[in-house]
């Protein structure tokens, strides 16, 4: 059986094909375009960029269409009552459609499992549960995942009280004239650790960043060298990882996803502790995990 995915979040429009036992058999992603100089779109705009975009991948998927058993798309950020953005519904509507076509049934799960199904690795099965920690544009949190059939349980132990690891990083990387996103551009940058001395202020019920957003942006004002901008703001994150990884982490492996999660300097510091990330590529937005999902769950037999 064939099992589609789609994910329509806010900067990228993507489908994949998985099959039980050959594995990926396609996959593509087609970002939204943002207005040079913004840090953000309208979800409006977004919904119709996801539109255009459907219609022109519905053609790439069409050798396999009569193979698809399932298909599998992101309705909700998170799988929490009240979780909503209009941009899922791009993906939700067009799933319906090609699932009343197709005569097949529709898995709506949320953004963020399709993030944790992208990168959840062999060595993860069988075991009670496992931590996960979002770091993307829109969400930075760490969550436990308790192992459960068809559908995981999904708690919230720490996240940011303000803006997100990705919204940091792009309003910083705006401020020094790179293209948003800017994530790749300062993470190219960025070199190597250094200790920046600088304070993590962990509260009770979450964290904030917006101080060291204002204290990067006086080092840019003041025409700081952007190279060694990039490499404070990535060292600077790299110590709250660490920082919320020793306090808040429940027993279990830790497994590193979303969009900040491709960068290379963070990787290069975590990998030899022992952390688990998606594969390169499969960090940031995309609907493989969701593609995966009958098959990670073994609900495949039940379809």
């Amino acid at each position: 059986m064939v099992s589609l995915g789609i994910d329509t979040s806010n900067y990228t429009t993507s489908v994949a094909l998985s099959h039980g036992d050959k594995g990926l058999l396609f996959e593509k992603r087609i970002p939204i375009r943002v207005r040079k100089g913004a840090v953000g779109i309208r979800q409006s705009d977004a919904f119709f960029q996801h539109m255009q975009h459907l219609d022109g991948l519905l053609r790439d998927i069409g050798p396999w269409l009569e193979a698809i058993g399932v298909i599998v798309v992101s309705v909700s950020p998170r799988n929490v009552p009240g979780s909503y953005m209009p941009v899922f519904r791009a993906g939700e509507i067009f799933a319906g459609t090609l699932a009343a076509a197709l005569k097949v049934p529709v898995i709506g799960l949320s953004h963020q499992e399709g993030h944790i199904l992208s990168g959840w690795p062999e060595e993860f099965k069988g075991i009670r549960g496992f931590n996960v920690l979002q770091i993307s544009g829109g969400t930075t949190e760490l969550l436990y995942v308790n192992s459960r059939p068809r559908r995981w349980e999904i708690e919230i132990l720490y996240r940011t009280l303000d803006i997100s690891f990705g919204q940091l990083i792009d309003r910083i990387g705006v401020m020094m004239g790179c293209d948003f996103p800017a994530g790749k551009a300062l993470d190219a940058r960025a070199g190597t650790y250094e200790k920046t001395r600088l304070r993590i202020a962990l509260k009770e019920d979450g964290f904030n960043l917006s101080g060291i957003e204002n204290h990067l942006q006086k080092r840019i004002d003041r025409g700081e060298d952007l190279t060694a901008v990039s490499g404070v703001l990535f060292s600077y994150l790299l110590e709250v990882i660490t920082a919320i990884d020793k306090n808040y982490r429940r027993e279990g492996p830790l497994l590193v996803i979303g969009g900040v999660g491709e960068s290379q300097f963070i990787r290069r510091a975590l990998e030899p502790r022992g952390v688990y990330f998606a594969p390169e590529g499969l960090s940031s937005d995309n609907s493989v995990g969701l593609s995966r999902y009958p098959f990670i769950m073994e609900v495949a037999s039940e379809l």
